[in-house]
């Protein structure tokens, strides 16, 4: 408790999933935490169940695809908070990825250009926004959520990865600009995180396939990222800066055959 004390966190994409995980554990640890979403009903929501648990926590309407909405949020949280001391650059255009997003060879230029104005001109935006704020008061943490996509090639979510893996590098710039400011800049790369229930044959399969590279236990929860998050944002890891860190259950850890090669033996 209280590892985040009084540090004012803006979550993007914390009405729902990773982000509102991420938002709860904030609050947990003494953050006064800002739910940043499109969704600003549900946001609303969020933030008054923090605030029930004695948590300082207020909804803020963010278009991370809107320039001029970033801009009115950083504004607001400013006017609203006094200051900002941690954002996690969370929301991205998943569902738009999992459902439109595929091969080389099905890209558009719309699908392209509208999952890097989510996924990547939306984070640059909004640290290009607090950082003047984190340089004047001399800290500053910023965490940008990428995902395990942008480390190996794979049949689909082209656009996606690429966004994710232009964030990684992002990630590095900012550290490197700022970091003698007093600005730390980290990335979460989160592997299979299911954040809704699989509730059909294919999801099931899917979900099956995915956990097969899992060398951990059990599955990945949002909260594993949150807990991430929450040490990249303490004083504990103030000597961390311009790293990407891995969570995903150990599946980019092990080679490739490794999957196969443990039913070969447990049939033998």
């Amino acid at each position: 408790m209280g590892r985040l004390a009084g540090q004012v966190s803006i979550i993007t994409g914390a009405a729902s999933g990773i982000g509102a995980g991420t938002a709860g554990l904030f609050a947990q640890e003494g953050a006064r935490v800002v739910i940043a979403d499109i969704a600003l009903d549900k946001a609303e929501e969020v933030a008054a169940d923090l605030r029930a648990t004695g948590a300082d926590a207020i909804a803020v309407h963010c278009d991370i695809g809107s320039e001029a909405s970033i801009k009115s949020a950083v504004a607001e949280v400013i006017d609203r908070m006094g200051r900002i001391d941690v954002v996690v650059n969370n929301a991205a255009a998943t569902l738009m990825a999992a459902t439109q997003d595929g091969p080389l060879l099905k890209q558009t230029v719309e699908l392209w250009d509208a999952l890097m104005a989510i996924n990547l001109r939306g984070p640059m935006l909004l640290c290009r926004e607090v950082v003047p704020h984190m340089v004047a008061q001399g800290s500053g943490s910023i965490i940008n959520i990428c995902s395990n996509s942008m480390l190996a090639g794979d049949l689909g979510q082209t656009a996606y990865a690429c966004s994710k893996a232009g964030l990684a590098t992002l990630t590095r710039y900012i550290a490197a600009q700022h970091g003698l400011q007093g600005v730390r800049c980290n990335a979460i790369s989160p592997g299979y995180i299911p954040v809704k229930p699989v509730t059909d044959d294919r999801r099931a399969q899917l979900d099956k396939a995915v956990r097969r590279q899992n060398i951990t236990n059990r599955g990945g929860l949002p909260t594993d990222i949150g807990w991430m998050a929450v040490f990249l944002a303490s004083a504990e890891s103030g000597f961390v800066n311009g790293q990407i860190y891995q969570v995903d259950g150990g599946a980019q850890s092990h080679a490739a055959h490794l999957p196969d090669l443990r039913d070969l033996l447990a049939a033998l």
